[in-house]
């Protein structure tokens, strides 16, 4: 039997158990489920009532006028970012469940939207900043993206190897990078983070 936790930046999902041929597609399941629930808060209103902390976070990350990045921005830096040319995104973008390609290049464009809006919002919070603050917030962000990069890979790493490995990191990135956004607009550029 195999057993994960699956987890979500610092919250952690209840503990899951399969048998080993079956954790590979309640893994897949997952990650689809979380991308199809990305794609509808992207695609519909969020509601005035109560918030849940993921919406809030979401409201919380356009605060900064200009951080969404325009859908052309985003397709002309995932074609520089996967030196595939546009009008074949296009074409993978259209249908994201139709092959396991698309679903990796619709995760990547996901991350890539992110990446954009969290530069756009850490430019803009760098910009208030002192000289010496903007020296610490450049070392913190670059150790931030370090870390990124290493619990991703380290969390994908039992699919590695496989198709599915490339949409994995692209949805941990994704939502590490979102997470980034809310701490970002919540920092004092001078306090130290840790």
């Amino acid at each position: 039997m195999v057993c994960r936790t699956y987890r979500t930046s610092s919250f952690s999902r209840p503990r899951v158990c399969a048998l080993p041929s079956h954790a590979r597609a309640m893994k897949a399941g997952m990650v689809l489920l979380a991308l199809a629930l990305t794609a509808c808060r992207h695609a519909m209103p969020v509601a005035t009532s109560v918030p849940s902390t993921e919406d809030a976070a979401v409201q919380a990350a356009q605060v900064v006028p200009g951080a969404l990045p325009d859908p052309s921005t985003v397709v002309e830096e995932l074609s520089a970012r996967s030196r595939i040319p546009t009008s074949e995104l296009q074409s993978l973008l259209d249908d994201c469940s139709s092959t396991q390609l698309s679903m990796n290049i619709c995760a990547f464009r996901d991350f890539v939207a992110s990446d954009l809006e969290l530069d756009a919002v850490f430019k803009a919070r760098r910009e208030s900043a002192t000289t010496q603050c903007r020296a610490e917030m450049d070392r913190v962000h670059a150790v931030w993206e370090a870390e990124r990069e290493k619990a991703c890979k380290e969390e994908t790493e039992a699919e590695e190897g496989g198709s599915m490995r490339p949409m994995l990191i692209s949805a941990c990135k994704t939502e590490s990078t979102r997470a980034r956004i809310v701490s970002v607009q919540e920092m004092d550029p001078c306090s130290r983070e840790k």
